[in-house]
Parts: C-alpha cells; structure tokens; sequence
C-alpha cells in the first residue's frame, strides 16, 4: 500500500498497534487533450448505441447547473429517493457541500426529464481539472428509457468539451 504516512508511523512510535488496508477503490480515467466524440468513441459499441437509440426514443429533456438551487435539489433528492440505491443516513451533509461546492464556483448538477419529471440525476464538481462524480441515480421506474446512461453521457460532454477536464474522477 505504498509508502508509511508520517501519521502512521507517530501512532506506531506512540505505541498503537496500526494495520493498513485498501477499503475502497476510485476509478479515474485521463482525459487531458480529449473531446467528447474521442472519449465516448472508446466507450463499447453496445454502450454507445444503446445511448443513441434510447435517447431518440426516450426524447428526454435535460437541466444543468452550476450553482445550488433548492427546487432543483429537491428533484434530485426525489429521483435519488425513487431509485433503486439504499437511502443515505445524512441526506442533509450532501446537501451542505452541495452547497459548499456551489459557493467555491465547483458544483455541477445535471437532471434528465420525461414529461417535465426528473427522472435521473448526477452531482459533479469540477475542481483543477478534475471532474469528481458524487453521486448518481435513476428512476427505478424509468429504468428501460436508460436515463442514467443518457444523462452521463450529457454530463461527460460537459465536462470534456466545455469545461476541458484532464481527469474524471468516478469517486
């Protein structure tokens, strides 16, 4: 796992006992020099026409946003609450750094609609050229219009070819 931390080692030098392990993984990918069309053109085929066949079937409309809105995350936590995710325990500390990353100019929020209902939702930041995928999720009852797939597409072509990312952090 790497290198001891000098925090390690101050613990171990105090006379605690200290194991170390991987509890979790993030999966980045390099996007420094690349646009939407040469990312999703390295996606799979099957990945990338069922987003197109689902997307002019589905005829989804999309928001975007850079700053915190209340109604906005109020839909949020609607799609989240009708998803197919295990409630979190403190809805309330996502939304204050929802906030907080509003305030520092970082927040991304993006909403799929169908028939004016949000239907899937993403929370991004993007900070020093790294985009960071907070959280996600769909409908459970909109699950074959694949909304989920649709919208991160969207959201992937923000991040590459508006706001230029060089990394995209899957959190």
């Amino acid at each position: 796992l790497g290198v001891e931390s000098n925090f390690v080692r101050s613990l171990r030098h105090k006379g605690w006992a200290t194991v170390r392990s991987k509890v979790n993984l993030s999966w980045r990918v390099d996007t420094r020099g690349m646009d939407f069309d040469a990312y999703w053109a390295e996606r799979p085929s099957k990945l990338r026409n069922t987003a197109k066949r689902k997307a002019r079937k589905g005829k989804l409309t999309f928001a975007f946003l850079d700053h915190f809105d209340s109604a906005i995350w109020a839909e949020l936590e609607s799609v989240f609450a009708a998803s197919w995710k295990p409630p979190e325990g403190t809805p309330e500390l996502t939304r204050e750094f929802a906030q907080a990353e509003s305030d520092a100019g970082a927040l991304r929020l993006g909403l799929a609609y169908k028939d004016g209902q949000p239907i899937a939702a993403q929370f991004w930041t993007v900070e020093n050229g790294t985009a960071t995928i907070h959280k996600l999720a769909y409908r459970q009852d909109s699950r074959k219009l694949s909304p989920g797939t649709i919208l991160s597409a969207e959201m992937f072509r923000r991040a590459l070819d508006i706001e230029k990312v060089d990394m995209i952090n899957f959190g």
